[in-house]
């Protein structure tokens, strides 16, 4: 175990002694959680929940909230997500607390004059003390695995080359058509040529970057 393995211990810890989490799902009421103390040399055990949009609780929405503050500067404020609301979370958790999140939407979208549906990919954080251990990329493949399981043919997300190039995301350079939001209010309709689009293919089909691609909305 390296030192940044047992500082995650350490917090983590310390985290169970001032917080409990209920279950996301609201049919499935759990009995409060004791806090757990993993000793220097055992390894927390990280699991991965699914939870659709409509089955958010409001505590798990408190949550997440919280979660994503840091990450992304507290301009969510109380939201759990920055422009709307999505179609699935994937979240990670140890011990019942929550570490991590990635918000998950499906959109159908215009690339030239094709109707294609794609999956996008946002809102992806983790936890300040679990970072660089394979979290956020373990809650990026569940989001593929599911847009392979739909309608989608592709994944979109707007992001750092360096951190999903390794995931098979590719840079896109197609003129982008959204329409801004802020604070969940709707903006002005632009086109871009300068954005970090990224694509990842989900089935057969094979993405052309000379085409432009309409959002048919706000981007992901």
């Amino acid at each position: 175990m390296d030192s940044g393995q047992a500082n995650s211990i350490i917090f983590l810890s310390q985290k169970l002694q001032r917080r409990t989490v209920q279950a996301t799902n609201p049919s499935f009421a759990l009995p409060e959680r004791k806090a757990k103390t993993h000793t220097m040399n055992e390894t927390p055990t990280v699991e991965m929940l699914r939870t659709e949009e409509m089955r958010l609780t409001q505590t798990f929405e408190s949550e997440i909230a919280q979660l994503l503050k840091e990450p992304f500067h507290g301009v969510f404020g109380s939201r759990t997500f920055f422009q709307n609301r999505h179609y699935i979370r994937f979240t990670a958790h140890i011990d019942g607390i929550l570490i991590g999140h990635l918000a998950l939407g499906l959109r159908a979208v215009t690339l030239g004059d094709n109707l294609l549906d794609v999956i996008g990919i946002a809102e992806v954080g983790i936890d300040m003390a679990f970072r660089g251990q394979g979290i956020g990329r373990r809650l990026v493949m569940a989001a593929l695995e599911e847009g392979r399981q739909s309608p989608a043919s592709f994944a979109l997300l707007f992001g750092d080359t360096n951190i999903y190039g390794g995931m098979g995301f590719a840079k896109a350079s197609n003129p982008v058509t959204s329409t801004s939001f802020e604070a969940a209010r709707t903006g002005k309709t632009i086109t871009e040529t300068e954005h970090p689009l990224m694509v990842c293919q989900l089935g057969d089909s094979v993405w052309n970057n000379d085409l432009p691609l309409d959002l048919a909305g706000f981007r992901f």
